[in-house]
């Protein structure tokens, strides 16, 4: 009776150790190992001849992590726009005049190039560079090669 009371009181022991190692191992996986504590800020004023203490704690601003850029396998990206408003802007960049249409449409539509409104400068876009022939009827445009979903083309 005495061996039966030991061998169940040995086997509770093992659980409860297994089941607090395994909560121990959960909860230390789930901690985020980059934690930055938060800072304290104490300010010492001075009002009407009476000393104000202020004490802040502020929460530092997490450093964001890099993303790798997508490979060919991996599926294709969404775009998801917000706007404040409850309809969707025109996207014609031949009569749209809103600001988040604009917005929109510069974003959707990147071209070539781009032209500088400070300096007054053509400046590349898509385009890297670009060659204009003698008589002016043959550009040749070099596309750059960091630009994610703009496929290569030898001739357009």
């Amino acid at each position: 009776m005495i061996e039966k009371q030991s061998k169940h009181n040995t086997f509770i022991f093992l659980s409860c150790l297994a089941f607090i190692i395994s909560g121990i191992v959960l909860f230390s996986a789930c901690a985020d190992s980059q934690e930055v504590p938060p800072i304290v800020v104490t300010e010492v004023f001075n009002i009407a001849g009476e000393e104000l203490i202020v004490t802040r704690i502020l929460e530092p601003t997490p450093t964001p992590t890099a993303v790798p850029p997508a490979s060919e396998s991996d599926e294709a990206v969404v775009l998801d726009l917000s706007f404040v408003r409850t309809s969707v802007p025109g996207i014609d960049p031949q009569v749209t005049n809103d600001p988040d249409g604009i917005d929109l449409i510069e974003n959707l539509f990147v071209g070539l190039t781009r032209y500088n409104h400070v300096n007054n400068q053509v400046e590349p876009a898509l385009a890297q560079s670009w060659e204009v022939s003698e008589n002016g009827h043959i550009w040749t445009f070099s596309l750059r090669d960091d630009i994610f979903g703009y496929a290569r083309a030898s001739a357009w």
